[in-house]
């Protein structure tokens, strides 16, 4: 158990560096933006305001990496 968290957290470490290296180098926008951005899946938060299945409804879909990696596969193809 303690392995599988420790690569999970590899795992995210791995992603987060390369999302902050992509941001830097690839693009020319203002860091607060990367700030708003990197705060928008906590937004399902509120849905714990209601109660827990909806919180885990919102929550859990926006922190997974299927949107980023559909909104990538966009970018890269436009």
């Amino acid at each position: 158990m303690r392995l599988a968290r420790l690569l999970l957290q590899a795992e995210g470490a791995v992603v987060a560096a390369a999302v902050i290296w992509a941001y830097g180098t690839q693009t020319d926008a203002p860091w607060w933006l990367f700030v708003v951005l990197w705060l928008v899946p906590d937004v399902g938060l509120l849905g714990f305001l209601v109660n827990t299945r909806l919180g885990a409804w919102a929550y859990d879909p926006l922190h997974s990496y299927g949107g980023p990696a559909v909104l990538l596969v966009v970018g890269v193809a436009a």
